[in-house]
C-alpha cells in the first residue's frame, strides 16, 4: 500500500535507525581504525580494570535511508554528528558513571542541519569489567518509557570485558533497552560478540583490537499504541574497536551495518533499509 508521509517522520524514522546503529548484513570487514603496531614484547594475557576517567567522543554516522512503497523507492541520505561526554568514578568494588550528549546535529536533504537532544544526560552504575545496572535518565521523553536515542548512544562507550583477556578471546554480551522515538517506544535486543584479533598501539595506550559482530532485534512495545505505529526489524553490524588493555575504555571505532526495520499504521505498511557507517573516537 502507498501513502503520503509527511518529512519529519523520515527523521524519526532515521533517528530510530541510527540509535539502533547495531545494524541485516555487514558485507565486508570495516576499515581500520587508525594505530601503530605494538613495538614492545606481547604479553601472554592483559587484565583491563575500569579506573575514574572522563572521556570526550565524537561520533560521525553516515548513513543512507531506503524507503520502499509499492511503486517507487527512495533514498535519503543523512549524515550525523553528536559530542558525548562519560564520566567515571570509583564507589567501593565498583563504578558509578554519568554521560553527557552535549549536541546531535543532523544533516539530511529533508532538514538541513538539525540540532536535536541537546544536554541530555545518563546516569548508572557499572563492574570493573563494564557490565551496566541501575541507569537513570531525567530527560522527558515523549513517549511514556523509555530513554532518548542519544543517550542509548552514551551507554554504547561502555564495553563489557572479561577479567583476564589474550590473542582470541572470545565472549559475548547481550541487552535489552526501550528507546524513544518522537512518541513510540521500540524495544531493542542487542547480542554483541567480542573477538580479540591483535595488540597495538593508540596514541600513548597499549591497545586491544577487537572484532564485534553484533545482533540486534526492533519490536514495539506491549500497550504502547499512542500513535498506533508498530515496528519489528533486525540487523547486523560489524565493528572493529582499539580498546585501552588497562582499563577497557573505548579508545576508537570503525562500523558499518545494514537495519530492516517495518513500520505499520493505520495507512499502511512501509519497509525501511538503512545502510551506516559509524566512527567514534576519543577526543
Amino acid at each position: 500500500m502507498s501513502c503520503r508521509t509527511p518529512p519529519i517522520f523520515f527523521l524519526v524514522i532515521a533517528s530510530a535507525l541510527t540509535a539502533c546503529s547495531p545494524t541485516p548484513r555487514a558485507t565486508s570487514t570495516p576499515s581500520p581504525v587508525t594505530a601503530k603496531p605494538a613495538s614492545s614484547p606481547v604479553p601472554l594475557s592483559w587484565h583491563p580494570s575500569r579506573q575514574p576517567s572522563l572521556l570526550r567522543y565524537t561520533l560521525q554516522d553516515s548513513s543512507v535511508l531506503s524507503i520502499s512503497s509499492d511503486s517507487t523507492t527512495k533514498q535519503i541520505p543523512f549524515i550525523t554528528t553528536a559530542f558525548l561526554q562519560l564520566m567515571i568514578s570509583s564507589i567501593g568494588d565498583s563504578f558509578t558513571f554519568s554521560g553527557r550528549s552535549d549536541s546531535v546535529l543532523v544533516h539530511s536533504e529533508l532538514q538541513k542541519t538539525t540540532p536535536i537532544d541537546t544536554m541530555l544526560r545518563i546516569f548508572g552504575t557499572i563492574s570493573r569489567q563494564g557490565a551496566i545496572t541501575q541507569v537513570q535518565s531525567p530527560a522527558n521523553s515523549l513517549c511514556k518509557i523509555g530513554i532518548e536515542p542519544a543517550i542509548a548512544r552514551i551507554t554504547s562507550l561502555l564495553v563489557k570485558i572479561p577479567e583476564t583477556i589474550s590473542i582470541n578471546s572470545r565472549w559475548t554480551d547481550s541487552s535489552t533497552t526501550i528507546i524513544c522515538h518522537g512518541k513510540t517506544a521500540l524495544r531493542q535486543t542487542v547480542i554483541r560478540s567480542y573477538h580479540v584479533i591483535a595488540d597495538t598501539i593508540w596514541g600513548e595506550h597499549s591497545a586491544l583490537r577487537v572484532e564485534d559482530s553484533t545482533l540486534l532485534t526492533i519490536s514495539s512495545v506491549e500497550g504502547d499504541s499512542t500513535n498506533h505505529i508498530f515496528a519489528t526489524g533486525n540487523g547486523l553490524t560489524a565493528t572493529v574497536l582499539l580498546l585501552d588493555a588497562n582499563t577497557g575504555a573505548l579508545l576508537e571505532s570503525s562500523s558499518h551495518g545494514s537495519v530492516l526495520l517495518t513500520i505499520s499504521t493505520t495507512r499502511g505498511t512501509l519497509p525501511f533499509r538503512q545502510f551506516s557507517f559509524t566512527r567514534i573516537r576519543q577526543r
